[in-house]
Parts: structure tokens; sequence; C-alpha cells
């Protein structure tokens, strides 16, 4: 699990570098609602209710601040301090 954070949250600090966002992290509406056929098209539970809580508890889980960028007890966490932000 170490390598994939590392990997991870690697990737995400160059893309703040050059950029990158909460904004960028946005999924199409397709994706949020139920689906139009297949397994889960008459389960309303399968849509996205709160996407915004969903991606904030993801930033949690990684050690990234709300908007997505790694923070730096993270960073020496994964080995990765030698990056700047």
């Amino acid at each position: 699990m170490q390598v994939t954070g590392q990997q991870r949250t690697g990737t995400r600090t160059h893309g703040v570098k050059v950029g990158i966002s909460r904004k960028d992290d946005e999924i199409p509406q397709r994706v949020k609602k139920v689906p139009d056929f297949g397994k889960y098209a008459t389960v309303p539970e399968s849509a996205i209710q709160n996407y915004d809580a969903m991606l904030e508890e993801y930033y949690i889980a990684r050690g990234w601040d709300l908007n997505g960028v790694p923070k730096p007890e993270k960073l020496r966490e994964l080995g990765l301090n030698w990056i700047k932000k």
C-alpha cells in the first residue's frame, strides 16, 4: 500500500505544480445518476448523493487538504518530502 500511496501522492503533487486542482476531480454527471441499464438500473441508492462529501473523504484518507493538495506531513510519511510544492 505504501508504494501505491507514494505513486498517487507523488503524481498528485506534480499535478498541483502544473495547475491541477479540486475542480479537475469532477466526474461526468451521467456517472452520478442511476444507470440507464444493467444490474443497478432499478437501484436508486446507486446514484451518488453527495459527490463533494465523497471527494473530501477521499482527500482526507489520502492525507491531502480539502483542495486536493498533499499535506507536508503526508509527503514526509511517504518519503516524498524531497518533492517541493
